[in-house]
């Protein structure tokens, strides 16, 4: 019987050959020249690649666009860094060349500094800044700002984005458009050489066309007798180059086994020391599958010892409204049912980049390293209207840290719980006469 930790490395292996696969096509499917991100925000559908920089709202204005119905418009933006953008965006290639171009429009009543901004974060958790275009926008002018950028071959994450120099005010982006000049050069390793090199066979030694027509018309004339002992000599020859065959093959089959191996130990060293994130069923909550309380009173311990585990932090603070009603009026089951909804919905948007703790019985806590803000609300707000059984409500509050503005890791959290409670109100005033159906009195 095949262990289960066998069964995990097997797994990663064949998903690591896939996805090598996969983003091989996608480094295949364009071509220099060709447009890979194009939007011009006439509906909503366009605006879902673009992620918001910091704590900003991003809304689709169709009142304002650049010879057009509409736009992207970025709201409530606190810092000049604040704005929107691509992150990790899967058109956008690692080592590859591209020219960016966009529409921007400010709503300051002085001319404003404009900037296409690359942020690039290395597998050592260094993070760089490199301006890609920096424009003098006059007032309330639709202006197009333009530049190039090579996303360095080691990032691990990126992102493109549009900020300002030293302004707060609102900003409309429109027909947004990035190409690519240049995919990045194949690396050839020695390995791949040398099995090329063998398996190409070397041209053959005084081969010239008097040769050729001689042994060609040698061949017609001759007569069709037998030789012993040339055909003896042409099966050795034959038998030969089977052998080099053979072994060309063999040798090729054997690098592939090695370089698999070495990947399966590799793999088995980080699961083993939980270098994968991988979670441990000890760590876990057992009805939501988010992290135990312990796991987050863990990390925040961390945080506030040595801040600079982060560049950049995301805090969301989500409380499942009414549980209490929903227990006495529907049963315990359907108020764990409402607990375990919201546990999924977070930690689907949360994923690989943070992670979501369960610190008290209808309360949840993300950490994270990735805007998240407008897909939570997002889909608390579809979720809150959807037909269940009983009424389905999330208060959530947000908080946002990074290195030039640095806010401990307790402040942040007070942030956003303050503000969850106000949403908290809200959702009780907003909702009241829905609430009322369900036979909830507020």
């Amino acid at each position: 019987m095949i262990k289960k930790h066998n069964i995990i490395l097997l797994s990663i292996i064949s998903a690591l050959t896939l996805n090598s696969f996969q983003n091989t096509q996608k480094i295949k499917a364009f071509q220099p020249g060709d447009s890979v991100i194009s939007l011009d925000f006439e509906n909503t559908a366009t605006a879902s690649d673009i992620i918001p920089m910091g704590i900003v709202t991003l809304n689709i204005d169709t009142a304002n666009g650049n010879n057009s119905n509409s736009c992207l418009r970025v709201t409530n933006r606190t810092q000049a860094w604040n704005g929107a953008g691509f992150f990790d965006h899967p058109s956008i290639i690692p080592g590859n060349t591209y020219d960016f171009k966009a529409h921007v429009f400010h709503y300051s009543e002085n001319p404003e500094n404009i900037l296409c901004t690359m942020k690039t974060t290395t597998a050592d958790g260094s993070t760089s800044y490199n301006t890609v275009a920096k424009v003098e926008m006059p007032s309330q002018t639709w202006t197009e700002i333009t530049g190039t950028f090579t996303v360095p071959p080691d990032a691990l994450q990126y992102a493109i984005y549009i900020e300002s120099a030293s302004g707060v005010m609102d900003i409309c982006i429109d027909d947004v458009n990035i190409t690519l000049v240049a995919n990045a050069e194949p690396v050839q390793s020695e390995i791949t050489s040398e099995i090329t090199q063998k398996a190409t066979p070397a041209p053959e030694e005084n081969t010239t066309k008097e040769s050729i027509k001689e042994e060609t018309e040698a061949t017609v004339q001759a007569p069709a007798v037998s030789d012993p002992v040339k055909t003896e000599i042409t099966e050795k020859k034959s038998e030969d180059n089977h052998d080099k065959n053979d072994s060309s093959g063999f040798t090729a089959v054997l690098v592939i086994i090695i370089i698999l191996i070495l990947l399966a130990l590799l793999l088995r060293y980080l699961l083993q020391n939980n270098k994968l994130g991988v979670k441990s069923s000890k760590s876990l909550d057992p009805m939501t599958k988010a992290f135990k309380k312990e796991e987050y009173n863990k990390k925040i311990e961390a945080l506030t010892i040595s801040p600079s585990m982060y560049k950049e932090l995301y805090v969301a603070v989500c409380d499942v409204s009414f549980v209490g009603q929903i227990n006495e009026i529907y049963g315990y089951s359907t108020g764990d049912e409402a607990i375990i909804r919201c546990a999924g919905i977070l930690m689907s948007i949360v994923g690989r980049n943070g992670k979501v703790y369960r610190t008290d019985a209808n309360r949840f806590v993300c950490i994270s390293n990735t805007p998240f803000r407008n897909k939570i609300e997002n889909e608390f707000e579809l979720a809150s209207k959807q037909n269940y059984k009983y009424p389905f409500f999330v208060a959530s509050g947000f908080s946002f840290s990074r290195d030039d503005t640095r806010s401990g890791i307790k402040a942040l959290i007070g942030i956003a719980e303050n503000e969850m409670l106000e949403n908290k109100n809200v959702i009780r005033a907003k909702n009241a006469e829905t609430l009322r159906k369900f036979k909830i009195d507020i």
